[in-house]
C-alpha cells in the first residue's frame, strides 16, 4: 500500500528510517532513569539530541514541502 505523499508521511517515513521504534524507546527509557536519579545525568542527552535532530528534521520536511506544494498532511 502507498501512502499519499504528505509533509507528516514524509517526515514519519525519514525518523522511522533513521530512529527505529526500538532506537527511541531505548533513548526514551534512558532518560526517564536519569530523571529518576537511577542512571547518570549524562544519560539525558542522547535522548534531547534526538529531541533536537527530530526538530531539524521536520522543520526541513515542512520547508520542502511548502516550496514543493506537497501538503502538510489530508
Amino acid at each position: 500500500m502507498e501512502y499519499p505523499k504528505t509533509a507528516d508521511n514524509i517526515f514519519s517515513t525519514l525518523i522511522t528510517a533513521k530512529y527505529p521504534a526500538k532506537t527511541e524507546s531505548k533513548l526514551v527509557n534512558e532518560y526517564q532513569s536519569a530523571t529518576l536519579g537511577l542512571m547518570d545525568e549524562s544519560a539525558k542527552k542522547p535522548y534531547e539530541d534526538f529531541l533536537k535532530d527530530r526538530l531539524a528534521i521536520r522543520t526541513m520536511i515542512d520547508s520542502d514541502c511548502e516550496t514543493l506544494n506537497i501538503p502538510m498532511d489530508l
